[in-house]
């Protein structure tokens, strides 16, 4: 019984990285790589610039997956972030980890969308 509860788990970990995976690659597909630069070296707060649509958008996927999110939050890292930036958006994988303090500002960037997210601001 144990082992088909840990799988259960390890089933809705997976689920739940990849609707924010999904999420996110619809979100992205229209940054340039110039647009990232220019976020990077301004330190620019990407929840500041979102658009409500968005928002919005990732409000219904907190109502729709929300416990199942808010668990496992913390399996979403930086390093998963720049593994599937470099799977699905390779220029701009390349502008992060090529551009001074870029790691670090997704790491702050993702925290920060995280918490966004989770609130209830949007709801």
């Amino acid at each position: 019984m144990n082992k088909l509860k840990e799988f259960g788990l390890n089933l809705a970990a997976v689920f739940a990285i990849e609707v924010i995976r999904g999420f996110l690659r619809k979100h992205i597909s229209t940054i340039t790589p110039s647009q990232l630069f220019d976020a990077i070296k301004n330190d620019i707060d990407v929840w500041s610039v979102t658009p409500d649509d968005i928002k919005i958008a990732g409000a219904n996927l907190k109502r729709k997956f929300g416990k199942i999110l808010i668990k496992y939050a913390d399996m979403l890292t930086v390093d998963i972030v720049l593994k599937w930036f470099r799977e699905d958006f390779p220029d701009l994988y390349s502008v992060i980890i090529n551009t001074d303090g870029g790691i670090l500002w997704l790491d702050r960037q993702l925290n920060k969308i995280k918490k966004q997210i989770m609130s209830d601001e949007y709801e």
